[in-house]
C-alpha cells in the first residue's frame, strides 16, 4: 500500500469503477510488502499489440538490472506489466513544440487509454501521460502495492519524462531513456545537463554550493571524476553546479556517477528492509529443548555487502552468518540480551550518518526461569545516531524500542570500555560526551 495512500484519499471515486487488466510477472524476487514493486502500464498498445508490450518490458528489465547499482540490488525488486489496451496505436503529436530538432513528425491525435502526448510544455521530446485520473484508477484497482509506476508508450519517436510517474517511448534508445527517467522518478535525481530554469533547484546532484568542504557530495569530491562543475550556457545556468561531467543523468549510454549511485541505493534502503523475517519470535523454550536456533532471512545485494553482527551480553559471538545455535550454558545472566545488527557496507555509500539511518536491529531478551525454561521476547527496530561523525556530543534515539534502564557504551578496538552514557534516558534518547576522546 506504500504507493496508494494519497491516491485513496484523492481519487477514491474512481476505484469502484476502475477496470481490471491482465498482469504479466516480468521478475519476481519475493513478497510484495517486502520488496520494491516496479509496475509498468501500457499506453498506445492495442489489444493485439500487448504481447509485444510485454516483450518490450522484458527488454527494459534486462537492461535495467545489467547496470550498477540496480544490478547489485536486483533481488530487492519485483517487476510487473499491467496490460492496458488502447483503441489506437501510438501517442498524440500536437505539433506545438518550439524546439524540434529531429525530422518533422505529422500532427495527429491518437485514442489511447492514458492520453500520452509529445510536445508537452512545447518541448518536443517531453512525452507525458496526462490522464492522471485513469493512471491512478488503474493502479489502485490492479496493483495498489506499487512503489514506482512507469508508463511505456508505443511510439518509435524519442521521448520521455520523469516525476512521480516515469514515461518513455519505445525509441531505439528506449532502455537508456527509461533508466534515465527512473533516475528522476525513483531517486529524485536532477538532470546533469541544464534542462531550464524551471527545473533547477537543490537536489542530490544539483547545487549552488561551490565550497568543496561544504558541497553535499564532499565525501566523493576528487574521486571517480566527482567535482563541482558548472552547468552551461550562460544566464541562470552558471549559478548551478553538478558533480560529474559524464553521468547517465547527462548522457545516455553512460554509467551513473558515484553521487547518483549512492542516491539510488539510499532510496532502496528507504523503501524496504533487508530483513525478510527472523526466528524465534516471542515464545517460551522448555527445558531440554536446547540448542535453540536463532536465524534471520535477508535480501542480499550482489555481491553481498550486508555486514551482520551477533552479540550476546555485549560480547561478539558471530559475524556475517544468518543463523547461530544457542546452548543453555551460554546464559550467564538471569536476563540476557542477544542482538543482531545489519548494515549495508557497499563501496558506493559514503553517507554521513548512514549507520543511523540504515542499521537494522533485532533484539532478543532472554530470561532464565527457575523452572529451567527460557522466555524469549524479541524486538525489531531502527535507531537514530546523530550527529555522525561527531567530535563532542553523541545522541542516540531509541525510537520505538521500549528498553528499561537502557545504556550506551563506547569500546575501543581492544574491546575496552572507554565511555558510557551518564545522562539519564530522556524521552527515549541517550547521550554520550565524547569530547575528551581522541
Amino acid at each position: 500500500m506504500r504507493g496508494l495512500i494519497t491516491i485513496l484519499l484523492v481519487f477514491y471515486s474512481f476505484i469502484s469503477s476502475g477496470q481490471e487488466f491482465e498482469i504479466d510477472t516480468i521478475s519476481y524476487q519475493g513478497e510484495l510488502d517486502k520488496h520494491i514493486n516496479l509496475v509498468f502500464l501500457s499506453d498506445g498498445y492495442t489489444q493485439d499489440e500487448l504481447t509485444q508490450y510485454c516483450k518490450d518490458v522484458e527488454v527494459f528489465n534486462e537492461a535495467l538490472f545489467s547496470q550498477e547499482p540496480f544490478s547489485n540490488y536486483k533481488s530487492y525488486f519485483n517487476v510487473f506489466a499491467v496490460m492496458v489496451p488502447s483503441n489506437e496505436s501510438g501517442a498524440d503529436h500536437p505539433g506545438t513544440a518550439t524546439d524540434v530538432t529531429e525530422p518533422t513528425i505529422p500532427v495527429k491525435d491518437v485514442d489511447t487509454y492514458f492520453d500520452s502526448q509529445f510536445d508537452y510544455f512545447n518541448i518536443h521530446r517531453l512525452l507525458v501521460a496526462i490522464n492522471y485520473a485513469s493512471i491512478n484508477s488503474v493502479l489502485a484497482r490492479n496493483f495498489p502495492s506499487y512503489d514506482q509506476a512507469f508508463v511505456l508508450v508505443n511510439s518509435p519517436h524519442y521521448g520521455g519524462s520523469g516525476g512521480a510517474l516515469a514515461v518513455s517511448s519505445i525509441h531505439s534508445s528506449a532502455a537508456e531513456i527509461m533508466i534515465h527517467e527512473l533516475g528522476h522518478s525513483f531517486a529524485n535525481l536532477s538532470d546533469e545537463y541544464y534542462a531550464g530554469d524551471s527545473y533547477s533547484g537543490e537536489s542530490l546532484n544539483m547545487t549552488q554550493e561551490t565550497d568543496p568542504t561544504k558541497v553535499k557530495w564532499k565525501n566523493w569530491y576528487g574521486d571517480n571524476g566527482v567535482g563541482i562543475y558548472p552547468h552551461c550556457c550562460g544566464g541562470n545556468a552558471t549559478q548551478w553546479y553538478k558533480p560529474h561531467e559524464n553521468c547517465k543523468m547527462r548522457n545516455l549510454g553512460r554509467p551513473f556517477c558515484s553521487i547518483c549511485k549512492e542516491g539510488i541505493i539510499e532510496r532502496i534502503h528507504n523503501l524496504v528492509s533487508p530483513i525478510v523475517t527472523y526466528e524465534p519470535q516471542q515464545e517460551e523454550i522448555v527445558a531440554g529443548s536446547f540448542p535453540i536456533e536463532f536465524r534471520v532471512e535477508t535480501i542480499d545485494p550482489l555481491p553481498n555487502t550486508l555486514n551482520k553482527k551477533w552479540r550476546l551480553n555485549s560480547q561478539d559471538i558471530g559475524g556475517n552468518i544468518n543463523q547461530i545455535f544457542f546452548d543453555d550454558n551460554m546464559l550467564t545472566l538471569e536476563s540476557n540480551q542477544l542482538i543482531l545488527t545489519l548494515e549495508d557496507t557497499s563501496q558506493y555509500l559514503r553517507v554521513n550518518n548512514h549507520g543511523a539511518k540504515h542499521v537494522e536491529i533485532v533484539i532478543w531478551n532472554i530470561e532464565s526461569l527457575t523452572t529451567g525454561a527460557v522466555s524469549l521476547n524479541d524486538i525489531r527496530s531502527r535507531i537514530d545516531i546523530y550527529p555522525n561523525p561527531t567530535s563532542d556530543r553523541l545522541s542516540i534515539n531509541l525510537n520505538d524500542l521500549k528498553l528499561d534502564n537502557a545504556k550506551a557504551a563506547v569500546y575501543n578496538t581492544a574491546g575496552n570500555l572507554v565511555r558510557s552514557s551518564l545522562d539519564a534516558q530522556n524521552n527515549g534518547e541517550l547521550h554520550l560526551d565524547l569530547s575528551r576522546l581522541s
